[in-house]
């Protein structure tokens, strides 16, 4: 039987462009450059346009993006 493939995340350092089903912003902190992401959940997701965009929350944190708020 074949073995199953995983399917790769797009982007693993973020995408410069919106994914389907990619939906977490990284933005750089405008004071220091912090690397930060947000969530849709997040009340700061509405308020800033992303500078790159993640399908999980594991692929920001390997990349070095550390969560808005912590």
């Amino acid at each position: 039987t074949p073995t199953p493939t995983a399917t790769p995340i797009p982007c693993p350092q973020g995408c410069p462009y919106p994914v389907a089903g990619c939906e977490i912003k990284a933005i750089f902190a405008r004071i220091d450059g912090t690397p930060l992401y947000v969530l849709p959940e997040d009340e700061f997701y509405p308020l800033r346009e992303p500078d790159l965009w993640f399908c999980t929350e594991e692929s920001a944190r390997r990349a070095g993006w550390q969560h808005w708020g912590e």
